[in-house]
């Protein structure tokens, strides 16, 4: 018996470290692909953004 539950603590134990694991390389690839993103767009525009902080306060000239 106590045999039994000593196999069925490591099969949860796996469980966990694989579904762990899963969700580290998922996060890593999201990363990835936002960097990759984001390099394309600054090289596109040349690292700069279409709008000012003037025109986010309301101080931009109409």
């Amino acid at each position: 018996m106590s045999l039994l539950l000593v196999v069925v603590s490591f099969a949860i134990a796996g469980l966990i470290s694989g579904m762990t694991l899963a969700g580290v390389r998922s996060a890593a690839r999201r990363k990835a692909l936002t960097h990759g993103a984001l390099v394309m767009w600054a090289s596109h525009s040349e690292g700069r953004f279409g709008t000012t902080v003037a025109e986010f306060t309301g101080d931009a000239p109409s």
